[in-house]
Protein backbone atom coordinates (compact mmCIF):
# COMPACT_ATOMS: atom_id res chain seq x y z
CA UNK A 1 0.00 0.00 0.00
CA UNK A 2 1.27 3.18 -0.76
CA UNK A 3 1.86 6.36 1.51
CA UNK A 4 -0.49 8.52 -0.38
CA UNK A 5 -3.64 5.43 -0.19
CA UNK A 6 -2.44 5.24 3.93
CA UNK A 7 -3.26 8.46 4.54
CA UNK A 8 -6.40 8.26 2.65
CA UNK A 9 -7.40 5.31 4.51
CA UNK A 10 -5.99 6.97 7.76
CA UNK A 11 -8.54 9.95 6.93
CA UNK A 12 -11.09 8.22 6.87
CA UNK A 13 -10.37 6.45 9.77
CA UNK A 14 -10.56 9.47 11.64
CA UNK A 15 -13.97 10.60 10.32
CA UNK A 16 -15.27 7.70 11.26
CA UNK A 17 -14.15 7.49 14.59
CA UNK A 18 -15.66 10.87 15.05
CA UNK A 19 -18.85 10.08 13.55
CA UNK A 20 -18.68 6.94 15.94
CA UNK A 21 -17.96 9.27 18.99
CA UNK A 22 -20.70 11.49 18.48
CA UNK A 23 -23.13 9.24 18.15
CA UNK A 24 -22.19 7.73 20.84
CA UNK A 25 -22.62 11.04 23.21
CA UNK A 26 -26.21 11.54 20.89
CA UNK A 27 -27.54 7.91 21.10
CA UNK A 28 -30.36 8.01 23.54
CA UNK A 29 -31.52 10.97 21.70
CA UNK A 30 -30.86 10.28 18.35
CA UNK A 31 -34.33 8.87 17.29
CA UNK A 32 -35.44 12.48 18.76
CA UNK A 33 -32.88 14.40 17.36
CA UNK A 34 -33.22 12.90 13.63
CA UNK A 35 -36.95 13.20 13.89
CA UNK A 36 -36.87 16.80 14.98
CA UNK A 37 -34.57 17.40 12.09
CA UNK A 38 -36.25 15.96 9.14
CA UNK A 39 -39.18 18.20 9.82
CA UNK A 40 -36.35 21.06 8.18
CA UNK A 41 -36.50 20.82 4.26
CA UNK A 42 -33.10 19.50 3.00
CA UNK A 43 -32.43 22.93 1.08
CA UNK A 44 -32.76 24.76 4.61
CA UNK A 45 -30.10 21.91 6.08
CA UNK A 46 -28.23 21.93 3.22
CA UNK A 47 -27.46 25.36 3.59
CA UNK A 48 -27.19 25.81 7.09
CA UNK A 49 -24.42 22.68 6.63
CA UNK A 50 -22.48 24.80 3.97
CA UNK A 51 -22.74 28.29 6.39
CA UNK A 52 -20.33 26.93 8.66
CA UNK A 53 -17.90 27.04 5.62
CA UNK A 54 -18.27 30.75 5.26
CA UNK A 55 -16.25 31.13 8.37
CA UNK A 56 -13.10 28.70 6.69
CA UNK A 57 -13.80 30.96 3.21
CA UNK A 58 -13.16 34.03 5.79
CA UNK A 59 -10.26 32.77 7.71
CA UNK A 60 -8.91 31.74 4.33
CA UNK A 61 -8.94 35.92 3.35
CA UNK A 62 -7.13 36.58 7.23
CA UNK A 63 -4.36 34.52 6.10
CA UNK A 64 -4.25 35.73 3.02
CA UNK A 65 -3.49 39.65 4.12
CA UNK A 66 -1.08 38.14 6.90
CA UNK A 67 1.21 35.75 5.28
CA UNK A 68 1.69 38.74 2.21
CA UNK A 69 3.57 40.17 4.48
CA UNK A 70 6.23 37.74 4.23
CA UNK A 71 5.20 35.81 0.90
CA UNK A 72 3.36 38.88 -1.43
CA UNK A 73 2.98 36.06 -4.51
CA UNK A 74 0.88 34.03 -2.20
CA UNK A 75 -3.00 33.35 -3.74
CA UNK A 76 -5.82 33.16 -2.16
CA UNK A 77 -5.58 29.44 -3.12
CA UNK A 78 -2.72 28.59 -1.42
CA UNK A 79 -4.17 30.35 1.81
CA UNK A 80 -7.47 28.41 1.70
CA UNK A 81 -5.47 25.79 1.76
CA UNK A 82 -3.11 26.75 4.87
CA UNK A 83 -6.30 26.84 5.92
CA UNK A 84 -7.82 23.68 5.43
CA UNK A 85 -4.65 22.12 6.73
CA UNK A 86 -5.62 24.07 10.22
CA UNK A 87 -8.71 22.16 10.24
CA UNK A 88 -7.25 18.62 9.37
CA UNK A 89 -4.70 18.69 11.78
CA UNK A 90 -6.89 20.07 14.62
CA UNK A 91 -9.04 17.17 13.99
CA UNK A 92 -6.71 14.30 13.10
CA UNK A 93 -3.91 15.30 15.97
CA UNK A 94 -5.57 18.33 18.27
CA UNK A 95 -3.48 20.58 16.47
CA UNK A 96 -0.20 18.97 17.15
CA UNK A 97 0.59 18.79 13.59
CA UNK A 98 -1.05 21.91 12.04
CA UNK A 99 2.13 24.29 12.38
CA UNK A 100 4.30 21.43 10.71
CA UNK A 101 2.11 21.08 7.73
CA UNK A 102 1.95 24.25 7.16
CA UNK A 103 5.76 25.45 7.48
CA UNK A 104 6.42 22.56 4.96
CA UNK A 105 4.05 23.51 2.38
CA UNK A 106 5.28 27.29 2.74
CA UNK A 107 9.12 26.49 3.32
CA UNK A 108 8.67 24.48 -0.29
CA UNK A 109 6.92 27.70 -1.74
CA UNK A 110 9.91 29.46 -0.39
CA UNK A 111 9.19 30.99 2.91
CA UNK A 112 11.59 30.40 5.83
CA UNK A 113 10.31 28.13 8.29
CA UNK A 114 10.65 30.25 11.14
CA UNK A 115 8.56 32.63 9.46
CA UNK A 116 5.59 30.14 8.98
CA UNK A 117 6.20 29.51 12.84
CA UNK A 118 6.17 32.76 14.21
CA UNK A 119 3.18 34.00 11.59
CA UNK A 120 1.06 31.12 12.43
CA UNK A 121 1.54 32.01 16.20
CA UNK A 122 0.76 35.91 15.73
CA UNK A 123 -2.20 34.23 13.71
CA UNK A 124 -3.18 32.35 17.01
CA UNK A 125 -3.09 35.56 19.23
CA UNK A 126 -5.35 37.52 17.26
CA UNK A 127 -7.87 35.50 17.09
CA UNK A 128 -7.91 34.56 20.76
CA UNK A 129 -8.22 38.66 21.33
CA UNK A 130 -11.33 38.33 18.47
CA UNK A 131 -13.25 36.28 20.69
CA UNK A 132 -12.36 38.40 23.80
CA UNK A 133 -13.26 41.44 22.10
CA UNK A 134 -16.28 40.40 20.29
CA UNK A 135 -17.61 38.53 23.68
CA UNK A 136 -16.74 41.81 25.54
CA UNK A 137 -19.13 43.88 23.44
CA UNK A 138 -21.80 41.90 23.00
CA UNK A 139 -21.51 41.47 26.56
CA UNK A 140 -21.65 45.26 27.34
CA UNK A 141 -24.71 45.80 24.85
CA UNK A 142 -27.01 42.83 26.23
CA UNK A 143 -25.66 42.34 30.07
CA UNK A 144 -28.71 43.01 31.55
CA UNK A 145 -30.96 40.63 29.51
CA UNK A 146 -28.41 38.08 30.26
CA UNK A 147 -28.25 38.01 33.92
CA UNK A 148 -32.00 37.90 33.32
CA UNK A 149 -32.56 35.07 30.94
CA UNK A 150 -29.75 32.92 31.40
CA UNK A 151 -28.77 33.65 34.94
CA UNK A 152 -26.99 30.29 35.96
CA UNK A 153 -24.14 31.24 33.43
CA UNK A 154 -22.81 34.59 35.05
CA UNK A 155 -20.56 32.25 37.42
CA UNK A 156 -18.71 31.27 34.56
CA UNK A 157 -18.49 34.31 32.65
CA UNK A 158 -15.38 36.01 35.35
CA UNK A 159 -13.49 32.80 34.99
CA UNK A 160 -13.98 31.99 31.34
CA UNK A 161 -12.94 36.42 30.61
CA UNK A 162 -10.58 36.22 33.24
CA UNK A 163 -8.28 33.29 31.47
CA UNK A 164 -8.56 34.41 28.50
CA UNK A 165 -7.45 37.84 28.72
CA UNK A 166 -4.96 36.16 31.07
CA UNK A 167 -3.82 34.37 27.98
CA UNK A 168 -3.97 36.95 25.38
CA UNK A 169 -1.67 39.28 27.48
CA UNK A 170 0.72 36.75 28.42
CA UNK A 171 1.58 36.17 24.58
CA UNK A 172 1.05 39.76 23.85
CA UNK A 173 3.59 40.75 26.16
CA UNK A 174 5.68 37.69 25.21
CA UNK A 175 5.99 39.06 21.68
CA UNK A 176 6.43 42.91 22.32
CA UNK A 177 8.41 43.02 25.98
CA UNK A 178 11.95 42.48 25.91
CA UNK A 179 12.53 42.23 29.26
CA UNK A 180 9.67 39.54 30.01
CA UNK A 181 11.60 37.54 26.79
CA UNK A 182 14.83 38.21 27.89
CA UNK A 183 13.55 36.97 31.92
CA UNK A 184 12.56 33.91 30.26
CA UNK A 185 15.60 32.86 28.93
CA UNK A 186 16.81 33.07 32.39
CA UNK A 187 14.33 30.71 33.53
CA UNK A 188 15.14 28.50 30.75
CA UNK A 189 18.65 28.89 31.20
CA UNK A 190 18.57 27.14 34.69
CA UNK A 191 16.56 23.66 33.70
CA UNK A 192 19.04 21.29 33.38
CA UNK A 193 20.27 20.55 30.07
CA UNK A 194 19.81 16.78 30.09
CA UNK A 195 16.77 14.62 30.15
CA UNK A 196 13.43 15.95 28.29
CA UNK A 197 14.08 19.74 29.27
CA UNK A 198 17.46 19.38 27.49
CA UNK A 199 15.66 18.11 24.83
CA UNK A 200 12.95 20.86 24.63
CA UNK A 201 15.18 24.26 25.88
CA UNK A 202 16.66 25.40 22.26
CA UNK A 203 12.78 24.74 20.84
CA UNK A 204 11.08 27.02 23.29
CA UNK A 205 13.95 29.48 22.86
CA UNK A 206 13.73 29.09 18.89
CA UNK A 207 9.49 29.59 19.64
CA UNK A 208 10.46 32.48 21.77
CA UNK A 209 12.51 34.38 19.30
CA UNK A 210 9.84 33.55 16.12
CA UNK A 211 7.24 35.23 18.00
CA UNK A 212 8.72 38.31 18.95
CA UNK A 213 10.49 38.59 15.65
CA UNK A 214 7.15 38.40 13.73
CA UNK A 215 4.85 40.55 15.96
CA UNK A 216 7.43 43.10 15.93
CA UNK A 217 7.44 42.87 11.97
CA UNK A 218 3.63 42.95 11.99
CA UNK A 219 2.61 45.76 13.84
CA UNK A 220 4.36 48.85 12.32
CA UNK A 221 1.61 47.69 9.74
CA UNK A 222 -1.65 49.03 11.27
CA UNK A 223 -3.47 48.89 8.00
CA UNK A 224 -2.87 45.00 7.86
CA UNK A 225 -3.82 44.64 11.07
CA UNK A 226 -7.20 46.57 11.03
CA UNK A 227 -7.69 44.25 8.61
CA UNK A 228 -6.73 40.94 9.86
CA UNK A 229 -8.93 41.94 13.21
CA UNK A 230 -11.84 43.05 11.17
CA UNK A 231 -11.57 39.81 9.22
CA UNK A 232 -11.03 38.06 12.05
CA UNK A 233 -14.56 39.46 13.66
CA UNK A 234 -16.64 38.92 10.20
CA UNK A 235 -15.82 35.60 10.27
CA UNK A 236 -16.74 35.13 14.28
CA UNK A 237 -19.92 37.02 13.26
CA UNK A 238 -20.60 34.22 10.16
CA UNK A 239 -20.39 31.43 12.59
CA UNK A 240 -22.34 32.44 15.32
CA UNK A 241 -25.14 33.21 12.79
CA UNK A 242 -25.37 29.48 12.34
CA UNK A 243 -27.10 28.47 15.56
CA UNK A 244 -29.74 31.14 15.13
CA UNK A 245 -29.72 29.63 11.66
CA UNK A 246 -30.85 26.28 12.78
CA UNK A 247 -33.00 27.06 15.64
CA UNK A 248 -35.11 29.24 13.53
CA UNK A 249 -35.34 26.57 10.66
CA UNK A 250 -36.29 24.08 13.43
CA UNK A 251 -39.25 26.24 14.72
CA UNK A 252 -37.48 26.67 18.43
CA UNK A 253 -38.34 30.21 20.24
CA UNK A 254 -35.42 31.17 19.61
CA UNK A 255 -33.97 34.72 21.05
CA UNK A 256 -33.00 37.29 18.23
CA UNK A 257 -29.73 37.45 16.36
CA UNK A 258 -28.12 40.06 18.26
CA UNK A 259 -28.50 37.63 21.45
CA UNK A 260 -27.98 34.52 19.63
CA UNK A 261 -24.35 35.96 18.31
CA UNK A 262 -23.83 36.92 22.46
CA UNK A 263 -24.80 33.41 23.66
CA UNK A 264 -22.84 31.69 20.65
CA UNK A 265 -19.84 33.96 21.76
CA UNK A 266 -19.93 32.74 25.73
CA UNK A 267 -19.86 29.85 24.07
CA UNK A 268 -16.83 30.19 21.88
CA UNK A 269 -15.07 31.97 25.16
CA UNK A 270 -16.51 29.60 27.51
CA UNK A 271 -15.09 26.31 25.46
CA UNK A 272 -11.87 27.94 24.87
CA UNK A 273 -10.87 28.05 28.69
CA UNK A 274 -11.57 24.50 28.84
CA UNK A 275 -9.60 21.11 27.58
CA UNK A 276 -10.88 19.43 24.96
CA UNK A 277 -10.25 16.68 22.32
CA UNK A 278 -9.96 17.33 18.72
CA UNK A 279 -12.70 20.28 19.58
CA UNK A 280 -14.73 17.89 21.05
CA UNK A 281 -16.50 18.23 24.73
CA UNK A 282 -16.48 21.81 26.22
CA UNK A 283 -18.35 23.80 23.30
CA UNK A 284 -21.20 21.11 23.77
CA UNK A 285 -21.63 21.45 27.27
CA UNK A 286 -21.62 25.32 26.81
CA UNK A 287 -23.75 25.36 23.90
CA UNK A 288 -26.59 23.26 25.99
CA UNK A 289 -26.13 25.89 29.32
CA UNK A 290 -26.38 28.42 27.48
CA UNK A 291 -29.10 28.01 24.59
CA UNK A 292 -31.03 25.24 26.65
CA UNK A 293 -33.22 28.21 28.78
CA UNK A 294 -34.56 29.30 25.01
CA UNK A 295 -35.60 26.06 23.49
CA UNK A 296 -37.06 22.38 24.45
CA UNK A 297 -33.88 19.65 25.16
CA UNK A 298 -34.81 18.43 21.75
CA UNK A 299 -34.43 21.24 19.69
CA UNK A 300 -31.23 22.45 21.37
CA UNK A 301 -29.88 18.76 20.90
CA UNK A 302 -31.00 19.27 17.49
CA UNK A 303 -29.33 22.63 16.67
CA UNK A 304 -26.22 21.28 18.27
CA UNK A 305 -25.66 18.40 15.74
CA UNK A 306 -26.43 20.93 13.40
CA UNK A 307 -24.22 23.55 14.07
CA UNK A 308 -21.18 20.84 14.69
CA UNK A 309 -21.79 19.24 11.38
CA UNK A 310 -21.76 23.27 9.80
CA UNK A 311 -18.95 24.08 11.45
CA UNK A 312 -16.64 21.04 12.31
CA UNK A 313 -17.71 18.24 9.61
CA UNK A 314 -18.52 19.38 6.71
CA UNK A 315 -15.11 21.64 6.76
CA UNK A 316 -12.71 18.46 7.52
CA UNK A 317 -14.52 16.50 5.31
CA UNK A 318 -13.17 19.62 3.19
CA UNK A 319 -9.93 19.45 4.23
CA UNK A 320 -9.67 16.01 3.20
CA UNK A 321 -8.94 16.30 -0.63
CA UNK A 322 -7.64 19.77 0.12
CA UNK A 323 -5.15 18.38 2.07
CA UNK A 324 -4.56 15.55 -0.24
CA UNK A 325 -4.05 17.91 -2.96
CA UNK A 326 -1.21 20.24 -1.13
CA UNK A 327 0.08 16.87 -0.22
CA UNK A 328 1.08 16.31 -4.08
CA UNK A 329 2.19 19.78 -4.89
CA UNK A 330 4.12 19.77 -1.56
CA UNK A 331 5.65 16.12 -3.52
CA UNK A 332 6.23 18.41 -6.84
CA UNK A 333 7.97 21.07 -5.02
CA UNK A 334 10.42 18.89 -3.44
CA UNK A 335 11.06 16.51 -6.80
CA UNK A 336 11.69 19.95 -8.68
CA UNK A 337 13.97 20.95 -6.00
CA UNK A 338 16.09 17.58 -5.72
CA UNK A 339 16.38 17.34 -9.65
CA UNK A 340 17.74 21.33 -10.05
CA UNK A 341 20.17 20.76 -7.65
Amino acid sequence: MTKKKSGIFFSIAILAALLGICYYVFRDKLPEIMNTISGVPAATVAAILCAGMVYQLIDAAMCLVLLRSRVPALTYGEAFGLTMTGVFGLVCSNSIVTIPLQSLYLHTGGLNVGHTVGLMTVKYIFHKATVFLLALVLLLFNFQWLSASVPGVMRYLLPGFAVCFAIITLLILLCTWDKLRLLLYKILDRLPDRGRFGEKKAGWRESIDLMYTEMHFLLPQKRRVAAIMALNALKFMAVYAVPWLALRALGAAAPGFGHTALLTALTWLIAGVLPAVSGLGPLDVAFALLFGNFAAQSDVSAALVLYRASTYFVPFAVSLPTVFIMQRTVTRRLETKRSAE
